[in-house]
């Protein structure tokens, strides 16, 4: 526990096998159910918060923390404001998960995940749009974010 608190690359390594998890349950639950529950969520942010007090314990500025992820909260309150005014169209719950990322993630990377998992979401809509003809497509937007995330890991992004 201590090395948790005190090294980096702990807190890294850490990370680096939680989130991936993280957000390969949170998929499933979207494909599913058609939804993310909101236990699921907080729990995620609460490990993320964790994450960022070992930051604080081990010596991290308060400042520099907030100024790395505080941001981040802008890609989530943008798909809330995307559900609010699309009725629903997305999920209320991707724009909370993607509050609670912003704990995980600092905000250009978070930024990079939502950019990447919009584009991966679109390639197989735009297809099945052309298929169906239709423009009313129902797709479960957290694989597609856990896509992206293993991708830009895969790239080094």
């Amino acid at each position: 526990m201590n090395a948790l608190l005190t090294d980096p690359g702990t807190r890294q390594a850490a990370q680096a096998l939680l989130l991936p998890v993280y957000l390969i349950w949170l998929s499933v639950w979207d494909i599913r159910r058609g939804q993310l529950p909101l236990s699921l969520l907080a729990a995620g942010g609460g490990a993320g918060l964790l994450l960022r007090i070992a930051d604080l314990i081990a010596g991290e500025e308060a400042a520099a923390l907030c100024g790395a992820y505080l941001p981040g909260t802008a890609a989530g309150l943008f798909l809330l404001a995307a559900a609010r005014i699309s009725k629903e169209e997305i999920g209320y719950g991707d724009g909370i998960c993607f509050c609670t990322l912003a704990l995980w993630l600092p905000w250009g990377d978070l930024l990079t995940l939502l950019l990447t998992a919009l584009a991966l979401c679109g390639i197989p809509g735009a297809i099945i749009a052309l298929i169906r003809k239709t423009k009313k497509i129902a797709l479960p937007f957290m694989p597609f974010v856990t896509a992206a995330y293993l991708l830009l890991l895969l790239l080094g992004a």
